[in-house]
């Protein structure tokens, strides 16, 4: 009898849940596309200087019956995340983002970390390269951070996106694995001797 056994979902809709978590690593590697690289995906702003975030980007089921996707960032890029998802208003330039910058840019150390993987390259008033000091990095590092301070961070909703682009293409093959599901269980049933006709009174 569909959903009145107690049974675990797994086993009353086993073609749903396994079309269900593959949607899930779908999603997720759509949103892993989102940010880009320069390998896959479009993207070459954001995360990929390191790569660290997209690589992070996971999914897991929880719940009783574990039907609920949970997309999440692994340490480290547990830790900001959010704020590429979501953007920072600057002190000036807002984004609409529930964070903002207040007294506090940046932290130095991890945009010379930046500046170290991007690479970047130095250059005088005139665009001329220059030699890379510690002194010139650093204080072009400060510069940045105070650029970052003042305007923000433009978010990439790289899940809300990867949602928006996978879920028409799967929302109806979802619900084809349902019905079958249920037809399974009906005829189940049948055979089962649970349908009995009724006599009107």
């Amino acid at each position: 009898m569909i959903g009145g056994t107690g049974n675990n979902i797994n086993d009353e809709f086993p073609s749903f849940m396994k079309e269900w978590l593959e949607f899930g690593v779908e999603m997720n590697l759509a949103a892993k596309r989102e940010l880009g690289s320069r390998k896959i995906g479009k993207n070459n702003n954001y995360g990929e200087a390191s790569g660290t975030l997209r690589r992070s980007l996971s999914v897991r089921a929880e719940g009783p019956n574990g039907g609920r996707l949970i997309f999440y960032a692994k340490p480290p890029a547990d830790s900001y995340a959010k704020f590429m998802h979501e953007g920072v208003n600057g002190t000036i330039r807002k984004h609409g983002s529930p964070y903002s910058y207040t007294t506090k840019a940046p932290p130095v150390d991890a945009i010379r970390k930046w500046m170290k993987v991007k690479p970047v390259r130095l250059r005088d008033k005139q665009g001329r390269f220059i030699t890379q000091t510690e002194a010139r990095m650093n204080s072009a590092a400060f510069g940045i951070a105070q650029g970052i301070k003042r305007n923000g961070i433009k978010g990439i909703k790289y899940y809300q996106n990867a949602y928006d682009l996978m879920w028409p293409r799967w929302s109806e093959r979802l619900m084809d694995s349902m019905q079958d599901d249920i037809e399974r269980q009906i005829i189940a049933d049948l055979g089962d001797g649970n349908v009995v006709a009724t006599t009107a009174k």
